[in-house]
């Protein structure tokens, strides 16, 4: 019961983390685009447009994160274990604590500035 429940709470989640990277990078896409049009076409320039970009790039970069490492997406090198298999459960536990210690200091410094 407890499984599917978390199950829904997952979908519902990933639902939403998917629609906000979408919307935040058109919304981004179509300031920049606008920003360029006025800046070079009519030599009128909006100053929120290059900031609104570098804090979706920001947001979307934590969000894009996450998404990927729910789907275990994430870049590695998986060179040693191709070559000697038995290593495979110490390297990706240590790879996963590594991952879980990063996430743990991402949370407390950029957490504190929020």
């Amino acid at each position: 019961m407890l499984t599917r429940v978390f199950a829904v709470i997952d979908k519902v989640f990933s639902f939403i983390e998917d629609w906000v990277l979408f919307l935040s990078t058109m919304g981004a896409l179509i300031s920049l685009f606008i920003g360029v049009i006025l800046r070079y076409g009519f030599n009128y320039a909006l100053a929120w447009s290059e900031e609104l970009v570098r804090e979706v790039i920001i947001v979307t970069t934590f969000i894009g994160c996450s998404a990927a490492t729910k789907v275990r997406a994430m870049v590695k090198v998986d060179v040693v274990i191709q070559l000697i298999p038995v290593t495979k459960y110490y390297i990706m536990f240590f790879a996963n604590l590594v991952t879980l210690l990063f996430s743990g200091m991402m949370i407390y410094y950029v957490g504190g500035l929020w």
